[in-house]
C-alpha cells in the first residue's frame, strides 16, 4: 500500500471538530464544511483553514475577503452534510439560525463557538489554499457539545472518566421529591397524577442537555454507583405504580395492568420533553400542560373523561 494511501487511512482515523466555513451575504452567500481548522497566533489572533480549490465558492469566498468559521454542535449533523455537498448553493443556509458578527460573513447562531475573521494572507499548497484569518469577533455557547468526525462517520464526545455521576443522582432524586411533592390527601388520585405528569415534564426539559450526558455516562461508573441509581429509581417507580393503585381502587383510572401502566407513564414523560425547543412554538409550560392531557386520557376511568 503506497505511503499516501496509508496517509488517507489513517488520517481518516483522527478525530476532528466540524466546522461550517461561510462567507459572503444574502443570496451571495457561500459555504462548506471544515475539520482543517486551527489556531494560528494568539497576538494577533489568528486562525488557519485549509480549502479545497474545488469546494464550491471558492472564488466567491477568496474574493469576499472575509469569513466565519462556526464550530457545529452535536445536533448539526445534517447542516454539516447540507454544507459537505449534500444541498447546493445558497439553499444551504435554509437550515438554521444565520446571523453575523463583525464582518457581515454568515454565523450559525447557535454553533459551540463562531469565530469571524477578515482574511488576512493565503497561501497556496497542492489541492488546497491555506486562508490566514485575523480573527474579529468570537462567539461561544456555553454548553453545547461539538459535533465530530471521524472513520466517515459524525460522532460526538462522552463525559470522561472524571465524570461527577452525583449530577445523574441528584436528577434522579429530584423526580422522586416531585412526586413527594404532589402527594396530597385530600386531593383525588387522578389530581396527583396530574401534579406529577406536570412537574417531571418542565423538570426533564429544564435539564434535557444534562440527561443526555448522564444516560451517556453510564458505562463509566462503578458498580457501587449504579447500584445507588437503580435503587433510586426502583423508589420512583414504587410511588407511581402506588399512586396508580390507589386510582383503581377509588375508581379513578381504568387499568388492566398497572406496572406497565407506570412505565408508560415514565416513558412518555421522558421522551416528551423532547418536543421542546428553545425556537419552537411550545413553552415547557405548554408541553406540560399538553402532557397531562395525554396521559388524563390514557387512564381516567370511563364516565369521567
Amino acid at each position: 500500500m503506497a505511503l499516501s494511501v496509508q496517509f488517507v487511512e489513517a488520517m481518516r482515523r483522527f478525530p476532528a471538530a466540524v466546522n461550517v466555513v461561510a462567507a459572503g451575504n444574502g443570496g451571495e452567500r457561500v459555504g462548506f464544511t471544515a475539520t482543517a481548522v486551527m489556531s494560528l497566533t494568539a497576538e494577533p489572533p489568528q486562525i488557519v483553514v485549509a480549502m479545497n480549490k474545488g469546494v464550491s465558492g471558492f472564488s466567491t469566498l477568496l474574493s469576499s475577503g472575509a469569513f466565519c468559521v462556526s464550530t457545529l454542535a452535536t445536533q448539526h449533523a445534517e447542516i454539516a452534510s447540507r454544507f459537505a455537498g449534500k444541498v447546493k448553493g445558497a439553499e444551504r443556509f435554509e437550515m438554521g439560525d444565520w446571523s453575523t458578527l463583525a464582518t457581515g460573513a454568515p454565523a450559525l447562531s447557535d454553533a459551540v463557538v463562531n469565530l469571524d475573521c477578515r482574511v488576512a494572507q493565503t497561501m497556496e499548497f497542492s489541492s488546497h489554499q491555506l486562508l490566514v484569518g485575523q480573527v474579529e469577533a468570537v462567539r461561544w455557547a456555553q454548553d453545547q457539545k461539538p459535533l465530530l468526525y471521524i472513520n466517515g462517520r459524525w460522532a460526538g464526545l462522552l463525559p470522561g472518566l472524571d465524570y461527577d455521576f452525583n449530577d445523574y443522582i441528584g436528577a434522579v432524586r429530584r423526580a422522586v421529591d416531585v412526586i413527594e411533592n404532589s402527594r396530597s390527601p385530600q386531593d383525588s388520585s387522578r389530581e396527583q397524577l396530574k401534579r406529577i405528569v406536570r412537574g417531571l415534564t418542565l423538570q426533564y426539559i429544564d435539564q434535557q442537555g444534562s440527561t443526555r450526558d448522564q444516560l451517556t455516562a453510564e458505562s463509566y461508573v462503578s458498580r457501587e454507583q449504579m447500584d445507588d441509581i437503580n435503587k433510586l429509581r426502583k423508589e420512583f417507580d414504587q410511588h407511581v405504580i402506588a399512586l396508580l393503585n390507589k386510582g383503581v381502587e377509588e375508581g379513578e383510572f381504568d387499568i388492566e395492568d398497572v406496572p406497565v401502566a407506570s412505565f408508560a407513564i415514565t416513558g412518555i414523560v421522558a421522551w416528551v420533553h423532547r418536543w421542546y425547543r428553545s425556537d419552537g412554538r411550545l413553552s415547557p409550560d405548554e408541553i406540560g400542560a399538553a402532557t397531562v392531557r395525554l396521559v388524563d386520557r390514557m387512564l381516567a376511568a370511563r364516565g369521567s373523561r
